[in-house]
């Protein structure tokens, strides 16, 4: 009988948080801004619509949802790309989010606020060694499509490899092999880190 309950319940928040979700689309890079934090060079997209609607139910059913981006920084004659990678996964019964981002773990009390990070706070950090200060270094992002994580290990990555080495593949809705990102953004230029009061290394 209180598995019976435990059921109705669990129900009943996914109905809600259902009703009160996002209108549904694919993740789009509205804008990009760049600064510095000490030694770290800072680029902070804003994301509108980070959850197509199959990949939202998935969230709400408590499935970990990972979002992957992609930096290129380029000057003339030298372009790098980094990756990284974002988890959201619903905590059901706590009825919160709890994200898995590259400045650690933070939670989220419900979708608006969850909509507010991706569009405000979301930060992805290059540390100055990988930017030798030799002229000016140019960033564009671009955002993947939500998948969900089959390995319930939950590891957040992220790294820089070289430009001409392709992205490994990897798996899009329910597992299946799908390679499908928003556009660049536009091309913004990383403030000089002299004059932002910053070293580069």
């Amino acid at each position: 009988m209180r598995s019976g309950s435990n059921l109705i319940v669990f129900l009943i928040i996914i109905i809600f948080i259902s009703s009160s979700g996002p209108v549904i689309a694919n993740p789009k890079i509205v804008s990009v801004e760049t600064f510095w934090e000490d030694s770290l060079a800072v680029v902070r997209p804003e994301i509108i619509e980070p959850f197509r609607e199959e990949i939202w139910r998935a969230l709400l059913s408590g499935l970990p949802i990972a979002i992957d981006f992609e930096i290129r920084i380029s000057r003339i004659g030298y372009v790098k790309r980094q990756s990284y990678q974002v988890i959201v996964q619903h905590e059901v019964w706590e009825n919160r989010f709890r994200v898995v981002a590259p400045v650690g773990t933070i939670t989220i009390i419900d979708y608006n606020a969850l909509e507010h990070y991706f569009k405000n706070n979301l930060g992805l950090y290059v540390d100055a060694h990988d930017l030798p200060y030799i002229g000016y270094w140019f960033v564009k992002v671009r955002v993947g499509e939500g998948r969900v994580i089959r390995d319930k290990g939950l590891k957040q990555s992220h790294g820089i490899e070289p430009e001409l080495i392709g992205l490994t593949a990897w798996l899009f809705k329910w597992g299946k092999p799908k390679a499908n990102y928003s556009d660049w953004s536009e091309l913004v230029r990383l403030p000089d880190p002299i004059k932002s009061g910053k070293k580069a290394k």
